[in-house]
Formats: C-alpha cells, sequence, structure tokens
C-alpha cells in the first residue's frame, strides 16, 4: 500500500500573495512527506490561481484537492 500525506487546507495571508510564501509551504510540505515515506502529498486549495500555481508544479486537480506522486 502506499502512504500518502494530506493537508486540510494551505493558507496564504493576503499580504504575502505574490511572494514565494505559497511556494515554501508547498516545497515544505513536499520535503516532509517524503521524509516520512510517502508517495503522494494531497492538499486542498481554493479554485482561483492557488489551483493555476501549483498545477504548474506538476499537481493534478483530483475534485478540489490537488495530488502530486513523487
Amino acid at each position: 500500500s502506499r502512504k500518502c500525506a494530506s493537508d486540510f487546507h494551505f493558507y496564504v495571508l493576503p499580504e504575502y500573495r505574490g511572494s514565494t510564501a505559497g511556494l515554501r509551504l508547498v516545497r515544505e510540505a513536499e520535503d516532509w512527506a517524503k521524509a516520512q515515506g510517502c508517495s503522494r502529498l494531497a492538499i486542498m486549495l481554493p479554485f482561483n490561481r492557488s489551483g493555476a500555481f501549483v498545477e504548474h508544479k506538476g499537481f493534478d486537480k483530483a475534485s478540489i484537492q490537488y495530488v502530486k506522486d513523487f
């Protein structure tokens, strides 16, 4: 069986949007999941430009979650 890490919801405060804060959150989550032996990371994001951002980073849309296999 596979191990999957999941985060209920990523949120970046409005004053940090457009910075590297979101990218750093996603990278930290991926690094942590890999260190735990997970082969998938699922994160929830609102359907707005955040979705396009994580799709660009290799995540696939799955309902309202985005998942990435390692």
